[in-house]
């Protein structure tokens, strides 16, 4: 089975949802992340073909990164009377220059203003070399048991960049 799929929708009545699919490919250890817009509202099902969307490949390294981000949302901050120290690594984000656009993406803590943890955020910006104008943003964020379930799928994803490696590494030997 050389493809794992995960994905999810947050549609709504006002046709602003946005959805995200995850499509790692064990065969060659890549991992697509897919972001796109909603684009329609009916019968209480909201509708997203045909909409903007944008994706890009991910790394190892970033797939450590959002892994980081994820363990020190769940961390219990340090607090006493007078300050609260929260984790370090709260967001990660990285940058994706092409020939043909620049792609600006960010996972971040999803929380209240006074800091109770809602989730975990996506924010993706996208801006096209030739038409400047044309640049497009997407958001989507994950609940706590959501959350749980891309973790889950990106230590999946993480460790079989690394089998996969230790595999074609002792094939290699052994000819």
């Amino acid at each position: 089975m050389p493809e794992n799929n995960s994905s999810w929708y947050k549609p709504n009545p006002s046709s602003k949802g946005h959805f995200v699919g995850l499509q790692f490919n064990s065969k060659d250890s890549r991992l697509f992340l897919e972001i796109g817009k909603q684009t329609g509202w009916a019968n209480g099902k909201g509708s997203f073909s045909g909409g903007r969307k944008c994706s890009m490949a991910l790394n190892a390294k970033e797939i450590g990164g959002i892994l980081s981000a994820i363990s020190s949302l769940k961390a219990v901050p340090l607090a006493n009377e007078k300050a609260t120290l929260y984790p370090v690594y709260r967001k990660y984000g990285s940058v994706h220059p092409t020939e043909k656009r620049t792609l600006n993406y960010t996972f971040s803590a999803y929380e209240l203003p006074d800091k109770t943890l809602k989730g975990l955020s996506l924010k993706v910006f996208e801006a096209p070399k030739d038409n400047p104008e044309n640049k497009a943003s997407f958001t989507f964020w994950w609940d706590l048991d959501e959350m749980m379930q891309l973790e889950q799928y990106l230590q999946f994803v993480f460790t079989h960049f690394f089998s996969s490696d230790y595999s074609a590494n002792k094939a290699a030997a052994l000819q």
